[in-house]
């Protein structure tokens, strides 16, 4: 179990800035994987299966709402995470990822990541495959769900200090993007309102 705190949004609009911003990064990590999220119907709380686990995810606390910039405003978010490995042949979660439960929705990912932390008084990109005692990760991911795309960007801050992203750091990573607060939630807030807006019934 650990805690972390997020400001995500979602688009439908792919951002060029935000590509931009991982190009210019040397120790970016791709992925590309399609997680399937329990339809609970709870902006609160998420549980998906990602590569052999069922994670959930809690949100807790009041959200707070902020700006990083004057074009950058959002939610951040405070959640509780669980991980647990599941058998490898588990019958329970084949029958998930070979589609024979509708009740999951598969949510397929082209993910780009880095994570970010302070050395020497100073903010250095390091790859998402380092282990970081604290520091912010920075994702933007191309999410597909039954054929429509959209786009999501987050920052996720975890351990148990705060990194501190200063002006100057935002407005380097950020350039002109625009991020409006009402598109600013997590998954599990995402895949509710997803199913509302297109009248599906994951059911």
């Amino acid at each position: 179990m650990y805690r972390t705190r997020e400001i995500r949004w979602f688009f439908q609009n792919e951002k060029e800035q935000f590509a931009h911003l991982f190009q210019q990064l040397n120790c970016t990590s791709t992925n590309t994987r399609t997680d399937f999220y329990l339809d609970l119907n709870n902006v609160d709380i998420g549980i998906k299966t990602r590569e052999g686990k069922i994670e959930i995810k809690h949100r807790v606390g009041s959200r707070a709402y902020g700006g990083l910039n004057d074009n950058i405003w959002g939610c951040f978010d405070e959640f509780i995470k669980w991980s647990f490995n599941v058998e490898e042949k588990d019958s329970v979660l084949t029958n998930i990822t070979d589609f024979q439960h509708c009740d999951w929705i598969p949510v397929h990912k082209e993910q780009k990541l880095v994570q970010l932390t302070q050395e020497n008084g100073a903010i250095e990109p390091k790859s998402i495959t380092e282990e970081l005692d604290f520091g912010c990760q920075v994702e933007y991911t191309t999410v597909k769900i039954y054929e429509e795309v959209w786009h999501t960007f987050a920052l996720e801050w975890f351990g148990d200090e705060c990194l501190k992203l200063d002006g100057t750091i935002i407005a380097e990573m950020m350039g002109s993007a625009y991020l409006d607060i009402k598109d600013s939630f997590g998954y599990a807030h995402f895949l509710t309102k997803f199913s509302q807006l297109n009248q599906i019934d994951f059911l």
